[in-house]
């Protein structure tokens, strides 16, 4: 792998053990903030509102920019945001101050965090396809989810409920310092490399947006399998947006526990990104994506009809396993799909597409919550367990395609 790839996984590495502490601390401070489910749900649904209102111009202002910059500013930006978080936790012990942590400042960091997120995905895949040739991108990308959940699931996660049970603040602390050192990286980078895979075609920002969304409306290919993920987006959110309160109140998880639980759910994600690559050769890339996208779903729904510990263990472990197969496939497909000189735009298109919707389906969930905690895993998981089934067909021909399979 080139140098300068192994310099964006390092920066990769310490964003990642950030990201893991936040993803837990962040549904454990919602949960001690407030029990009602459709508040819960509200706070998955802000995380991913991001996507749909700016996905697409940062997609084009990421193919009109020095990328490696747009990644510095986000992660800048997220020291900034988690340090002002963290004030706003420890305040909680000073209930006089003016700023002290609530369920709608949490909205609002959450919110603002899903920004950053938004920039820094899309410029991080947008660099990938113009810094590895193609047949090394399916191994790119699964080193990239390898680094992600051996840090963020193994490191950040387990650590994230033991530090939020020592004290809330801490995790955001922690976290604001992972990202202030994958900006030193980043902005390193920036400085030495060069405007990689960023290539304007014209000075008229409009006009590029509006070409990125034709040529995603116009190559079916990649229209039909943009809706086809948009719709399972919907239910996945559904599904999950309540996951915390069902596994404290309805499985019996500490909060305590929680980072821990959720680590040894997230050893499938590990192996699949490791082992992705091998699959993928020996049974096909269109098989692989049309089993794993079957295989999460229904494991979400035993987690739902069988609420235990070792079910949610099980469940989430193969979950996370399918998904790091789909995630790594999925994206090594797009890169094949779509030229690296446009490809921000069009990752910003079929982004704000497929996670514009979770919003909706995340307060979908919260609804289905206040019926039963169980319901969301139920419904969510079975609805996408039909959508996956009835597009086999149109997955594994589309993945034995971008893998020059026939």
């Amino acid at each position: 792998m080139p140098a300068i790839f192994k310099k964006l996984l390092i920066s990769s590495i310490a964003s990642n053990f950030a990201d893991g502490l936040v993803k837990v601390a962040a549904p454990l401070l919602a949960a001690f903030l407030t029990r009602d489910p459709v508040l819960i749900s509200f706070l998955s649904s802000l995380s991913f509102l991001p996507w749909l209102l700016f996905a697409i111009p940062i997609g084009g202002i990421a193919d009109r920019v020095e990328r490696f910059k747009l990644l510095a500013i986000a992660n800048l930006l997220r020291v900034l945001i988690f340090s002002f978080a963290t004030y706003l936790v420890f305040n909680l012990d000073n209930p006089e101050s003016r700023f002290v942590m609530n369920i709608y400042w949490l909205y609002v960091i959450v919110f603002l965090v899903g920004v950053c997120e938004v920039v820094a995905d899309t410029a991080s895949q947008s660099l990938l396809p113009g810094m590895l040739n193609e047949d090394q991108r399916e191994k790119g990308n699964a080193h990239m989810q390898t680094a992600q959940f051996v840090v963020q699931e193994f490191m950040g996660v387990p650590v994230a409920g033991l530090l939020f049970a020592l004290s809330m603040c801490v995790p955001f602390l922690i976290g604001s310092i992972g990202f202030a050192i994958a900006w030193v990286i980043l902005i390193n980078l920036a400085m030495s490399a060069s405007k990689l895979a960023s290539t304007p075609e014209s000075k008229n920002f409009i006009a590029e947006l509006k070409f990125g969304l034709k040529f995603l409306y116009e190559e079916k290919n990649v229209f039909k399998l943009v809706m086809f993920t948009t719709s399972l987006s919907f239910f996945f959110a559904a599904s999950g947006a309540t996951l915390v309160l069902f596994a404290l109140d309805v499985v019996g998880i500490s909060e305590a526990s929680f980072g821990f639980v959720m680590m040894l759910g997230g050893i499938g994600g590990l192996i699949g990104s490791v082992i992705t690559p091998k699959l993928s050769l020996k049974f096909g890339r269109g098989a692989m994506l049309a089993i794993s996208i079957s295989l999460a779903p229904a494991a979400i729904i035993v987690q739902g009809i069988y609420p235990n510990i070792v079910i949610f263990i099980l469940g989430g472990f193969v979950t996370s396993f399918a998904t790091s197969i789909w995630n790594i496939l999925l994206m090594s497909s797009y890169q094949y799909l779509i030229p690296s000189e446009i490809f921000g735009r069009i990752h910003g298109a079929r982004r704000t597409l497929v996670w514009g919707v979770s919003p909706l389906g995340a307060v979908l969930g919260g609804y289905l919550a206040a019926i039963d905690l169980r319901v969301p895993l139920i419904v969510g998981g079975s609805i996408t367990l039909l959508i996956a089934l009835a597009n086999t067909r149109f997955v594994v021909n589309l993945g034995n395609l971008t893998s020059n399979r026939t």
